[in-house]
C-alpha cells in the first residue's frame, strides 16, 4: 500500500506550530484521549474526610463540579445549587441571585451532610456587598447532602435542594 505525501505534509506544518508557540500538552487546556479532548484536571489537594471544611476552588476540586440538584430561594431571581465534584466526591452550596438591599442585609446558604450533619455557612447579600457566595464543602462519599439559604426581605424567603 502506497503512502500518500499529503499525510506527512498535513503533519509537519501542526508539529512546527507547536514548536514555534510552546502550545504543547503542558500549557494546553485540553488534552487528547482516545475519545477527543477532554478537559484537563487540575490537581486536587484532598481527599476523604480530609476535604471537609477546604474550599472546593483553591483544593482543586471544583475543576469537576456540576450541579446535581437546586431550588428556588426567591423566584425567578435568586436559587441555591448543591454543587458535586467528581474527582473530590464533596459537595458545598452555592447561592447566586441576591439583592444588594440595605435594608435586608442577611443573607445565607450553608451545605449540610446528611449522617452527622456536619454543616457549612457562607454569607452574601448588602452587608457583605455580593449576590452570591458558596460554602466550603463536605465529603460525600458513601452519604448524602443537602444546600439551602435564606434570604432576608419583606416576605423572608428559603430554598433547600434535594438531597445527594
Amino acid at each position: 500500500m502506497r503512502r500518500s505525501n499529503w499525510t506527512v505534509l498535513g503533519v509537519l506544518p501542526a508539529a512546527l506550530l507547536i514548536v514555534a508557540t510552546g502550545a504543547g500538552p503542558a500549557s494546553a487546556a485540553a488534552v487528547q484521549t482516545g475519545r477527543g479532548l477532554a478537559p484537563r484536571v487540575a490537581a486536587v489537594s484532598c481527599s476523604g474526610y480530609g476535604c471537609d471544611g477546604t474550599d472546593p476552588e483553591s483544593s482543586g476540586c471544583a475543576a469537576t463540579a456540576e450541579t446535581v440538584a437546586s431550588a428556588w430561594v426567591n423566584y425567578p431571581y435568586s436559587k441555591v445549587e448543591l454543587r458535586y465534584s467528581t474527582a473530590c466526591r464533596t459537595t458545598w452550596a452555592r447561592a447566586t441571585g441576591w439583592p444588594e438591599d440595605p435594608d435586608y442585609p442577611s443573607d445565607y446558604a450553608y451545605i449540610h451532610r446528611n449522617s452527622d450533619g456536619r454543616q457549612y455557612t457562607c454569607y452574601g447579600g448588602y452587608t457583605r456587598q455580593t449576590t452570591s457566595c458558596y460554602t466550603r464543602q463536605v465529603y460525600d462519599g458513601g452519604v448524602t447532602s443537602y444546600a439551602y439559604a435564606f434570604e432576608e426581605g419583606p416576605t423572608d424567603s428559603s430554598g433547600r435542594t434535594t438531597s445527594y
